[in-house]
């Protein structure tokens, strides 16, 4: 997600993430609705710099990096297509 300065694009991405709580309305995820502490098991971000931030040059391999089983970043990427 992109935006010009102080259109609130951060502002929407933290809420989204459940680093700030909405005054009004919610966040649902599949049906579901999401307190904070859940919206951050299901969405991600990435610092503006992502150098500060990711650590391996390809997303299969960030993904493995917390994984238990190496057959999981693969069903991941099917999924997000």
């Amino acid at each position: 997600m992109m935006g010009h300065n102080g259109r609130g694009a951060y502002t929407l991405a933290q809420s989204l993430a459940g680093a700030r709580r909405e005054r009004q309305g919610q966040s649902t995820w599949q049906g579901f609705t999401l307190k904070p502490k859940d919206r951050l098991k299901v969405v991600s971000r990435v610092l503006q710099d992502v150098r500060l931030k990711l650590i391996t040059a390809r997303v299969k391999e960030e993904l493995n990096l917390k994984q238990k089983r190496k057959d999981q970043p693969e069903d991941q990427l099917v999924s997000l297509g």
